[in-house]
């Protein structure tokens, strides 16, 4: 399969005997994504180094776990951003034309925030 462009300014490399793709930007900067283990994501990033002809600068170290579930509950995101939209203390980003996902940033403490990501395009298809 091989690189695939996307906008411009990100691409992302993926064989058929990879578990993830790994996105890679102008910069140099590469993710791993989609992988189930440490292990695996490690190996992926340097395959696709390896694919570009490009040693890794620096060692791969992992920087956010995802776990994912699926609710008993069909979710109507539209109301769900509309209300929250009015809450001066909640930030909410939400262009679903350019990205089918909000980022809702609840306070946690006057030091920290809590990030969630609500997909529209992810919850439909449950």
């Amino acid at each position: 399969m091989g690189p695939r462009h996307i906008r411009g300014r990100v691409a992302y490399y993926k064989t058929e005997n990879m578990k993830g793709k790994d996105p890679f930007f102008w910069s140099g900067k590469l993710i791993s994504v989609g992988t189930k283990t440490i292990e695996k994501a490690f190996q992926e990033l340097n395959q696709t180094a390896k694919a570009l002809k490009a040693n890794l600068k620096t060692k791969p170290k992992v920087q956010n776990i995802v776990a994912t579930t699926i609710l008993k509950i069909e979710v109507d995101i539209d109301q769900i951003i509309s209300k929250l939209q009015k809450d001066r203390v909640i930030h909410v980003i939400y262009e679903p034309e350019q990205f089918p996902a909000a980022i809702i940033k609840l306070p946690i403490n006057h030091n920290a925030k809590q990030q969630y990501h609500y997909s529209a395009a992810e919850n439909s298809s449950a």
